[in-house]
């Protein structure tokens, strides 16, 4: 088996629907004692090898990356650029910590994940994106706080990183309770007591809405989510900010503050992060590249 850059791939199954977990579980196992790195998220598996593994799957990968191609698509998986919500901080700890736990990693696959650890704290720094969705949850407080809100709690839609930033937020600078609505009801529950807060299932929200101030809804589904038919029974002046991307709310609904409208209370456009974080993680796998070919020439050159 060979460790060398040319042979480096990176295997991707992303999938919303229910055939993920079938694929992803067939293709975790088939490498599993491969020496690869396996990364899983809710909905994509990244199999970083040096072997040829996408031969066995010929119908199952949504993606396969090659050689240099493979090392900037770990980095900007490390950097948050592959993320649903763009920028999130939680990807960068899930790559950290299965490395951690992967005890027979191929040793070209380590140092890559290593080197990709490093590229993603230093990209996010240098670009702002590790600050981007911090900063839509500084805009969206913000912009909830010169709202003439009604009493009740804000909901929150959400059981992630950023809704856990946005439950904690609402209840230290408004003041105000959280209810936080999620897909899973364990993890909604955990979010929400990082807030002191009370959790509830997703579909519980056309009840909940009319006894709620305001809701800002923060998840990385590729669905909407907020209908005009789930909010049937709440007024047309409830504010409802989406900091979905895709968007999480109906975008017909008059009372939606989407990402757009949030940049006078303090949110920066996201295009020119994202341009200038993708450019240093290209920079960074050229060097990573070169530095890797230098490397073996030199090994090369010992045994001549």
């Amino acid at each position: 088996m060979s460790d060398g850059l040319s042979n480096l791939n990176l295997l991707r199954i992303r999938r919303t629907d229910e055939s993920f977990a079938a694929s992803a579980d067939r293709l975790a196992d088939e490498v599993s004692d491969t020496g690869a790195f396996i990364l899983r998220t809710c909905e994509r598996l990244d199999v970083l090898t040096t072997d040829n593994d996408a031969a066995a799957f010929p119908n199952q990968l949504d993606a396969h990356f090659a050689g240099r191609n493979a090392v900037r698509e770990l980095f900007r998986v490390a950097t948050g650029l592959d993320s649903k919500i763009v920028g999130e901080s939680h990807i960068l700890g899930q790559v950290r910590s299965t490395l951690r736990d992967a005890t027979h990693l191929q040793p070209h696959v380590r140092r890559v994940v290593e080197r990709s650890i490093a590229v993603g704290r230093a990209v996010r720094e240098a670009s702002g994106i590790g600050t981007a969705g911090q900063g839509y949850v500084g805009a969206a407080i913000a912009f909830l706080a010169q709202q003439e809100l009604a009493s009740g709690a804000i909901g929150i839609v959400g059981s992630g990183a950023l809704g856990r930033e946005l439950a904690v937020a609402v209840a230290e600078n408004l003041e105000r309770r959280v209810v936080v609505f999620g897909r899973h009801c364990g993890r909604a529950a955990l979010t929400a007591a990082f807030a002191g807060g009370r959790a509830a299932s997703l579909g519980e929200i056309r009840c909940e809405a009319p006894h709620l101030a305001a809701i800002v809804s923060a998840t990385s589904s590729p669905r909407t989510l907020i209908t005009a038919e789930s909010l049937a029974l709440v007024a047309d002046d409830l504010p409802i900010v989406d900091l979905g991307e895709p968007a999480n709310v109906e975008l017909t609904l008059a009372n939606r503050i989407g990402l757009a409208d949030l940049v006078e209370y303090g949110a920066q456009p996201r295009e020119p992060i994202v341009e200038r974080a993708e450019s240093l993680v290209a920079a960074a796998a050229d060097r990573y590249v070169a530095a890797q070919t230098t490397r073996r020439v030199r090994t090369a050159g010992a045994f001549i």
